[in-house]
């Protein structure tokens, strides 16, 4: 029953959640420039090595360690600004000549069993 009062503990429908903003420190701001991805599934995370596949040989730009909880996140993240993309410019073209995941994951210095069968992603 309600007494007319609204309710604190419910969230106003037309709130949109806060948009989450981070400083990017002086070291990292240049980023890492990357031609592919390898995804590999760990038990308590994702490792995602960002590579550099130009010239040889191909080269880990990044990792990132993410929780398995923060994947969907991430994932919703990259849907929704790639939809902005497309929506903008239409669908990305397609890169020339980049290596196969099995080709790249020599290029990553992990133990090609602990990975094969895993998701190796080029853009």
């Amino acid at each position: 029953m309600t007494d007319g009062r609204p309710n604190e503990d419910r969230p106003d429908p037309n709130d949109k959640p806060p948009q989450l903003r981070a400083r990017v420190p002086e070291h990292v701001a240049d980023g890492a420039f990357s031609t592919g991805v390898i995804v590999v599934t760990g038990q308590t995370e994702f490792i995602i090595d960002f590579l550099q596949t130009v010239g040889r040989p191909h080269r880990v730009a990044a990792r990132v360690i993410l929780p398995h909880p923060v994947m969907p996140q991430f994932i919703d993240a990259l849907g929704k600004n790639l939809g902005l993309y497309r929506d903008r410019f239409g669908d990305p073209p397609q890169p020339p000549g980049l290596p196969g995941p099995a080709t790249a994951i020599g290029a990553t210095g992990i133990p090609r069993e602990s990975v094969e069968g895993r998701s190796g992603i080029r853009p």
